[in-house]
């Protein structure tokens, strides 16, 4: 159990942030930093809500960070969709001598 901060109303720390989309992604590897290193850059550009809470620790919204899960999923789903029909295409040229 981590610890607690007294963070703003709607905020969650940039390790928080992570384990939210890395849930909603269905990613189980624990030692997979690729979403932490990309919200805290987001959030030091304000992206996110981000902010500074004390001297070193950011802290996002949590509500942005939900939106930014919903659309890396969207993305995915597209991409594995692109990737079938691409592989259909592929699967049929074969099938009739053409590839």
């Amino acid at each position: 159990m981590g610890r607690k901060y007294h963070l703003d109303p709607g905020y969650v720390t940039i390790p928080e942030a992570a384990n939210i989309v890395k849930g909603m992604l269905g990613i189980t590897n624990e030692d997979d930093h690729t979403h932490y290193k990309k919200i805290l850059r987001g959030a030091k550009k304000k992206w996110f809500g981000g902010k500074m809470h004390g001297k070193r620790m950011f802290q996002v919204r949590r509500s942005d960070i939900i939106l930014y899960g919903e659309e890396l999923l969207e993305a995915e789903k597209f991409n594995l969709f692109t990737f079938d029909l691409a592989a259909h295409q592929n699967q049929g040229l074969h099938d009739h001598g053409q590839a």
